[in-house]
């Protein structure tokens, strides 16, 4: 078995290289680095899987389609197969690497080859972007898409401005509070600085209900969907975050990630910095940072698990990224942030997808990457079907 190429490059790199923005040094080493892909092809641990055998060409013409195929995935994809039988299960593993590819002439790297590869695109499916609907208290509607940088609402005193980064944020003091709602649709997120500093990122078709300004000895927000809440200290006023069914997060200062989507089986509270208490019912726990609880729809309380975050953040970080899960549960995620319904023919292989691809993807990109999981898809407007 031959010795993995080591065919690692700095992303910031590769992106100014496509930009057009690289110094010449810069383009001198992303010309050794693809000098290295002819030398020897990156290692696969199937040597017959597709990739492998289209690296083995090493064509222009194939070189080419992998381009449009993969320009904007850096990814790693693993295939978990499991065959059952009597007296045991099975595991194989099929693990399949890909990586920016770059078309090289006779004078060096051709980065007009590369930027004029034709790459289909359904322009009725888009990935997501920042957009949401801020509902004020006397229940005027403000598309955020739409208003200007400024400010764009008046509150008593209280002022909700429009940053030039797209956030929210609020000015003034008020002794009688308003309540707010920021929403975001299928296919948009959006950023808030609440009244107290705290800041919120929301997942798409997710929506948070806060006050305009905070009183009293609690700071209480109400959030559906999914949020990542960077929240502020404020001693002796805990910051408390409640949903649906019932359950309660408090906190004083700290990081953490809510997942409360309806169509999910469970309600997930994931710790990354500080510490916070979950309560239902009569039913609590305490998170250390990299742990996680869920609520099921029983209304029980799991103990504390220790999680990778970083596939819990990938939403806020621009990716979708995924270990060991089923097909279904990955298209749950690109429904909600392409726009999509997505409809299911036969009966889905159960097998696990595991990889990493970024959330600006072409809905054509994407779902090229998830066929390596051995589904099929059909594109019908805004309609996806798994085969």
């Amino acid at each position: 078995m031959r010795n993995k190429v080591n065919t690692k490059i700095p992303e910031k790199l590769l992106t100014r290289y496509l930009a057009g923005r690289s110094s010449p040094a810069e383009e001198q080493l992303i010309g050794e680095w693809y000098a290295s892909f002819e030398a020897e092809a990156p290692y696969f641990e199937n040597e017959n899987s597709e990739a492998a055998i289209d690296l083995k060409t090493g064509t222009k013409a194939t070189i080419q389609s992998i381009i449009a195929r993969e320009m904007k995935c850096i990814l790693r994809v693993r295939k978990m197969i499991v065959y059952s039988s009597a007296a045991a299960a099975a595991l194989v593993f099929l693990t399949v690497g890909l990586y920016w590819m770059f078309l090289q002439s006779s004078a060096g790297i051709n980065k007009d080859m590369v930027k004029n590869v034709p790459a289909p695109v359904d322009t009725a499916i888009i990935p997501g972007a920042n957009k949401a609907i801020l509902t004020l208290a006397d229940g005027k509607v403000i598309d955020l898409d739409k208003a200007g940088n400024g400010t764009i609402a008046k509150e008593g005193s209280i002022v909700v401005n429009k940053r030039e980064d797209g956030r929210l944020e609020y000015q003034g003091t008020d002794n009688s509070p308003a309540y707010n709602i920021l929403s975001t649709p299928k296919g948009g997120q959006y950023q808030i600085v609440l009244p107290d500093g705290t800041k919120v990122w929301l997942n798409a078709a997710s929506s948070i209900k806060y006050p305009t300004v905070f009183m009293g000895n609690e700071r209480n927000v109400e959030i559906t969907g999914e949020a990542y809440f960077e929240v502020e200290k404020h001693a002796g006023m805990p910051f408390t975050v409640k949903m649906k069914n019932g359950a309660v997060v408090k906190v004083l200062g700290t990081h953490f990630n809510v997942n409360a989507y309806d169509d999910e089986e469970s309600i997930k509270t994931t710790l990354l910095e500080g510490s916070v208490k979950i309560t239902k019912d009569a039913a609590s726990a305490i998170l250390r940072p990299g742990e996680q609880v869920s609520i099921f729809q029983s209304s029980q309380l799991s103990q504390p698990i220790p999680v990778q975050t970083d596939e819990v953040m990938a939403w806020k970080n621009g990716l979708f990224q995924f270990n060991n899960v089923t097909i279904e549960t990955v298209m749950k995620q690109v429904a909600r942030w392409y726009d999509v319904q997505v409809v299911y023919v036969h009966d889905v292989s159960q097998d696990l997808f595991r990889g990493k691809i970024y959330r600006n993807a072409a809905i054509n990109e994407l779902l090229r990457v998830l066929e390596l999981s051995g589904a099929h898809f059909t594109i019908e407007g805004k309609k996806i079907i798994v085969q």
